[in-house]
Formats: structure tokens, C-alpha cells, sequence
């Protein structure tokens, strides 16, 4: 079945041995992130499930299995153009899961989303702060600024909606913070080790709706001197 980006899609596994496949068109050097969120029932997830991102040629690419109401493949590879498969199926050791032989987990339903995880980045400079939005739980929305060396990089982020995580890209595409989330997070006076352009990396928070949040971006250097013994007055005038 053809699932189209950054759209939740609601399945289910109806008999013991089914799995549901799903189709999106790939470009190589592209990246995905692929999400399925499942309800509890009975203090355990209605199902135990497992991912596969199967290539256009049948082989596999990656595969995921997981105990809990989520489970999630993160920023995978898009090495070759064509129709790219996404295999939900049960567990095969969905026994080692604590839920026991019972074979109820092996079916129920879920959501499932695909998304683009290298979605043009967004500008932003130092002292500004963006409103963003997300439209699904697998969704990743990128930022860009310029750097340099010995910068001290500050990101806040602030909901409602709660992130997974904020994580910063230096100009190589090497991870440099992995900040946290929840509905406030971000990191705090993060060193820059090269000149260039830098990547912020916001995502989604599993199962969540889609809202809105806001991100704000400074640099320690660009502080106001502030006299000792003097009262001085401010604001904030945006969140983040």
C-alpha cells in the first residue's frame, strides 16, 4: 500500500503470521525516519511489533523490533532510487517481551508514519527565534546558522508540543550535542569546533499529535556588559 510523508496511517495485524507492507518512492542520498506507535490494552502493547526498510532490489536495509507501544527506525540511508517497502510484523521473540507464550500481542492495531529526515533547512540567526510545527510523530525539522570557531551555541527549544530531542550537526554533518526534549529542552553553550554552516535537528516525540513550538537560537559571545551594582531592565519577548 503506497504511504504518502509525514502522514499517520492506521493498520492492524488481523491474524497470527500477518504483515503489512507499505510503499514510498526514494531518491538516493536521502534520509528517512520511519514510526509506529501502538495502544496499550491489558498494561501491555496491543502489538509487539517489528519494522523492516526493505531496498527497491528485496534486500534488507534495516530492521527494528520492540517491547513497548513504540518503535522506530532512526535516519536511515536512502542508498538507492525506487520503490522502498516497509514491513510491519510481529515480533519473532515477542516471548522474551514479559508478556508470556500468550499470543494477543502478535495482532491489534497501529500508526504508522514515514517521513523525510533531510527536509531543507530552515535559516536562523543568532539572537532570532522561529516558530515551527509538526505535522507528524516521525518528523524531523531542520534549522541552519552560520559558526565559527569558538562560538558558544545556545538552542532553546518550548512547546507545547513535547520533542524526542535537539540534537546540532557541525558543517561536516558530524553530531555535536544531542540536547534533550520533552516540551522545553534544546542545550546550553555548546562549543563549535569548525566555520561553516550548522544543522538543528528537531524531532517529533513518539506518539504525540501534531502542534506547534518554538526555537530560539544565541551565542554566548554576543552577551550585553552589564555594570556591577546596576539595576538593569529586560524582557523576553519571544519564547525561546
Amino acid at each position: 500500500v503506497p504511504i504518502a510523508f509525514s502522514t499517520s496511517t492506521p493498520g492492524s495485524l488481523s491474524a497470527v503470521g500477518d504483515a503489512d507492507l507499505y510503499s514510498f518512492e526514494g531518491t538516493f542520498g536521502g534520509y528517512v525516519t520511519v514510526d509506529l506507535s501502538t495502544p496499550p490494552v491489558k498494561n501491555r502493547p496491543d502489538i509487539v511489533p517489528r519494522l523492516d526498510l526493505v531496498r527497491p532490489n528485496g534486500s534488507l536495509a534495516t530492521s527494528t523490533a520492540s517491547c513497548g507501544t513504540t518503535a522506530r527506525i532512526d535516519v536511515a540511508s536512502i542508498d538507492a532510487t525506487g520503490t522502498w517497502t516497509v514491513r510491519v510484523r510481529p515480533y519473532e521473540s515477542w516471548v522474551n517481551c514479559g508478556v508470556g507464550i500468550d499470543t494477543g500481542p502478535l495482532t491489534g492495531s497501529y500508526t504508522l508514519s514515514v517521513c523525510s529526515s533531510d527536509a531543507p533547512p530552515i535559516p536562523i540567526a543568532y539572537g532570532q527565534t522561529k516558530q515551527g510545527s509538526f505535522t507528524s510523530d516521525c518528523q524531523i525539522v531542520n534549522y541552519s546558522f552560520n559558526g565559527s570557531v569558538g562560538d558558544f551555541a545556545t538552542v532553546l527549544y518550548f512547546g507545547p508540543t513535547p520533542a524526542r530531542r535537539v540534537q546540532l550537526y557541525n558543517p561536516n554533518g558530524g553530531l555535536v550535542v544531542n540536547g534533550g526534549g520533552g516540551p522545553g529542552g534544546g542545550f546550553l553553550d555548546a562549543p563549535l569546533p569548525l566555520n561553516g554552516t550548522y544543522r538543528i535537528a528537531v524531532e517529533a516525540s513518539d506518539g504525540q499529535a501534531a502542534g506547534d513550538f518554538s526555537i530560539g537560537l544565541s551565542e554566548l559571545g554576543q552577551a550585553v556588559p552589564i555594570a556591577f551594582s546596576t539595576s538593569t531592565p529586560g524582557s523576553l519577548s519571544a519564547v525561546g
